[in-house]
């Protein structure tokens, strides 16, 4: 996906170094995407911030559940290193470990998540690599996000009522927002349209103490 995003945000930023900068300093996939998507519609600070903030709250569960598997004599300062490593990939691999983890470890996925990450946005943001590529390739490598998120979306479609509420939902009150006579920034319509859905879909499903998943 680095090589992806890579691909799609050095022709959209028209530079190869702020997309490989994102990458070095962000290391996340979705947010990247988002803050991609906001800026070629040409969405303002504030909802671009928003919108970034709003799309890595789920990394906030995330680091709490690492977090008490880390070793508790880690030094604050390593904490602080291995804290990039919140990434979708490392916290499957560190919840399948045995704790504690030791900073060695945690460094050491760090290490390859970020690298591989960051090396495969500068291979993709290269204008050198592009020009090797063909159009057509270029244009599908510009849809795999999309498709990632299709893939990820619909098998919970098919399976959760709750899910396929929500979605028609966010669908719903997006394009409500965009009909709107104000013309509101493209980043809070997305914002927006998320929280009201999901807002709307807690409200209609709410979730009973000990449930696990909805149907």
């Amino acid at each position: 996906m680095g090589f992806t995003f890579g691909i799609a945000s050095a022709p959209a930023w028209k530079s190869a170094t702020l997309p490989v900068l994102a990458s070095a300093i962000s290391l996340s996939g979705t947010g990247q995407f988002i803050l991609l998507e906001l800026i070629s519609a040409g969405s303002s600070a504030a909802a671009i911030i928003a919108g970034t903030v709003a799309i890595n709250l789920r990394y906030f569960p995330m680091a709490i559940a690492v977090g008490q598997r880390l070793d508790p004599g880690m030094p604050l300062w390593r904490r602080l290193v291995v804290a990039m490593a919140d990434t979708d990939e490392d916290v499957g691999i560190s919840l399948r470990q045995n704790p504690p983890l030791g900073f060695e470890y945690m460094a050491g996925l760090l290490f390859c998540s970020w690298s591989g990450w960051v090396g495969g946005t500068i291979l993709g943001a290269n204008p050198g690599t592009q020009s090797l590529l063909p159009p057509l390739l270029l244009k599908a490598l510009g849809m795999s996000m999309p498709a990632m998120f299709a893939a990820i979306v619909f098998p919970a479609f098919r399976e959760s009522k709750r899910t396929r509420v929500a979605i028609v939902l966010a669908v719903a009150a997006s394009l409500t927002l965009r009909a709107l006579p104000c013309r509101l920034d493209p980043g809070w319509v997305t914002l927006g349209a998320g929280l009201l859905a999901a807002g709307a879909a807690a409200a209609l499903f709410p979730k009973k103490a000990g449930e696990e998943g909805g149907a």
